[in-house]
C-alpha cells in the first residue's frame, strides 16, 4: 500500500489544527500507512507553549500509535542550520528524493496566518532557514517551501 504524506504546519493561531487533530485522533482509522511531517517549526524545545510539535504530540500523537519512523519533525530545539540540515536529509530519505527532485505531500494542513510556509516562494531550497523573528512573537522558526 502506498504511503500517505501528511504534513502539519502548525501556525501562529495553533487552535486552528489542534481542533482537526483531536478531531482525527477520535477517528477510526488505521495510521499505519501516514508519515507525518512537520513543514514549519519553532526554535523552541520540544515542551515549550510555541512547539508544533508539542501541540501534535497533544492533540494527536498521544491518542493513535505512529512509529518513529513515520514521524519526520524539524527540530526547532537545536542550532537553526543544523536543524535544517537533518530535516532536509530526513525528507530526502523517506521520500527517497534523486538528486533536485522535491518532495510531494498528499495533504499538507496549512498555517492560518502570515508567516505560514505557504507564504514562500516555490523554487527556493528545499529548508529555508529563517532565523529572524515576526513582529511580536518573539520566537523564530525553520519552515520548509510551500
Amino acid at each position: 500500500m502506498a504511503r500517505t504524506r501528511l504534513g502539519d504546519a502548525g501556525g501562529f493561531r495553533r487552535q486552528h489544527p489542534r481542533i482537526m487533530f483531536e478531531w482525527m485522533a477520535r477517528q477510526n482509522f488505521d495510521w499505519r500507512h501516514v508519515d507525518l511531517y512537520w513543514v514549519d517549526e519553532r526554535c523552541v524545545p520540544i515542551d515549550d507553549q510555541q512547539s508544533n510539535y508539542r501541540m501534535t504530540r497533544e492533540s494527536l500523537l498521544e491518542s493513535i500509535h505512529l512509529a518513529a519512523g513515520q514521524l519526520h519533525r524539524i527540530h526547532g530545539e537545536i542550532i537553526p542550520d543544523e536543524a535544517a540540515i537533518l530535516y532536509a536529509d530526513d525528507i530526502s530519505r523517506s521520500f527517497k528524493l534523486q538528486p533536485g527532485e522535491l518532495p510531494v505531500f498528499d495533504v499538507i494542513q496549512r498555517a492560518w496566518d502570515r508567516y505560514a510556509p505557504a507564504s514562500l516562494f516555490p523554487g527556493e531550497p528545499l529548508i529555508l532557514n529563517h532565523t529572524g523573528s515576526p513582529p511580536r512573537s518573539g520566537w523564530k522558526s525553520s519552515n520548509s517551501t510551500a
